[in-house]
């Protein structure tokens, strides 16, 4: 149930019929950690999302006290959800059957890196790693839509389209 302050704040998120108050309260419940393999700046990205969608993402891994030791595994995950370090995917979300905290998955330093298929990109493949992550973190917490996982042929490139 969502307490008065928290039906003000997420209001825009309660109207949406895929969320609603029931997908909401989900999300303002859950917990969320990255993986241990997770690119550090993608995973920033993640948390900050996560957390103004109402996800309790900790002190230890808050968005701003990201360092690559604070990076947090969860153990027990749901099978077939696990994402091999340096795999392109991003968003493969997992829950513990016991109540863990969300596993965020963005890509691996490696992945963010083949994503950017430019050094000077490297920003803004790990920008989109992390909102991908978080985006199918949110859909999996809040029980809705489909899974899904960014395109491993996917390459940025500095052309103008």
């Amino acid at each position: 149930m969502l307490s008065d302050a928290q039906k003000r704040l997420f209001a825009r998120h309660v109207l949406l019929d895929q969320l609603g108050a029931a997908g909401q309260a989900r999300l303002c419940d859950a917990q969320a950690v990255p993986a241990a393999q997770s690119d550090v700046r993608a995973a920033e990205v993640a948390l900050d999302y996560l957390a103004r969608a109402g996800v309790q993402v900790g002190a230890a891994v808050a968005a701003a006290d990201i360092t690559a030791g604070a990076m947090v595994a969860v153990a027990d995950v749901t099978a077939g959800a696990a994402v091999a370090a340096g795999e392109i995917t991003a968003g493969a979300a997992s829950v513990s059957a016991d109540g863990a905290p969300h596993q965020v998955i963005t890509g691996s330093a490696a992945a963010v890196s083949l994503l950017a298929g430019d050094p000077a990109l490297l920003e803004c493949a790990a920008w989109l790693s992390g909102a991908f992550a978080a985006v199918e973190t949110i859909k999996q917490i809040a029980g809705v839509g489909t899974p899904a996982r960014l395109d491993p042929e996917l390459v940025l490139t500095g052309e103008v389209i």
